[in-house]
């Protein structure tokens, strides 16, 4: 359609408005995955969580499957965060970001649900699965090095 328009006299105008609206739809897309972001870790926040949380719920009882959230914490993070400092700290929160998402199955979700709080949405998962996963995570992370500065 826009071929026979950029032909036409009216060509130029309907190139620019398809130019406009693409913009347009890019910065719509940006806008709206800041929305359900968090800036710090790039993990979902928890308003993505609410949303699919209630639509995943809504579907494992549609097709009768197990869903299983894991919400895991970091102990003592506000004495961590006092000590070493709130750089540290963040760089903390992005590592365990990246570890969970590197360690969590395709279709699991990691959300920050705040401060040093994180929840793993596993659909298709049973409990038992959930509870291995939880314990496999936190015992991998612990031994994980992480530099900071020098």
């Amino acid at each position: 359609m826009i071929e026979r328009y950029v032909r036409g006299r009216h060509g130029v105008y309907a190139l620019y408005r398809n130019r406009k609206q693409e913009e347009i739809n890019k910065l719509r897309d940006e806008l709206q995955e800041q929305a359900i972001r968090d800036p710090l870790t790039n993990a979902y926040n928890r308003r993505y969580l609410s949303e699919f949380l209630d639509k995943e719920v809504a579907r494992a009882e549609r097709e009768n499957t197990p869903v299983t959230v894991v919400i895991m914490d970091m102990d003592n993070f506000k004495q961590f965060n006092d000590t070493y400092g709130h750089k540290c700290g963040d760089m903390i929160l992005q590592a365990i970001t990246k570890f969970l998402n590197e360690h969590s199955r395709r279709g699991d979700v990691v959300c920050r649900y705040g401060g040093e709080e994180f929840v793993i949405l596993m659909p298709n998962a049973s409990l038992e699965t959930g509870f291995e996963r939880a314990e496999m995570w936190r015992q991998d992370f612990s031994e994980t090095a992480i530099e900071f500065e020098g």
